[in-house]
């Protein structure tokens, strides 16, 4: 219940403080519509779909006063996210920090 009402309360930051619906769709679960992608050198990508569901209750939470740095699964790939630097890296390597971004922070 706690994990459902950090999620509602970052739902209704992200769109702007409106209750659900706010991107016209008149869906109360706007953040579902959220597309978390990494940056690479051609552009961005899509994290997988598992790792979208993940992506968005752990960002909820940490909007909610959750921790900043989180490990998601990205189909083979433990990542390590940063929600305070909007940044990601292989869990445990010392690959190249790639950017992140929300769709819903493009709009």
């Amino acid at each position: 219940a706690a994990a459902e009402a950090a999620a509602a309360a970052a739902a209704a930051a992200l769109g702007g403080g409106a209750a659900g619906g706010s991107d016209g769709s008149g869906s109360p679960g706007a953040s579902a519509q959220e597309v978390w992608e990494f940056k690479v050198r051609a552009g961005w990508e899509a994290f997988e779909d598992s790792a979208q569901r993940d992506l968005q209750q752990r960002h909820a939470e940490f909007l909610a006063g959750g921790k900043s740095r989180v490990t998601v699964m990205n189909g083979a790939h433990s990542i390590s996210i940063f929600f305070d630097k909007m940044s990601s890296k292989l869990a445990g390597g010392k690959q190249q920090i790639r950017d992140i971004r929300n769709s819903r922070d493009q709009e």
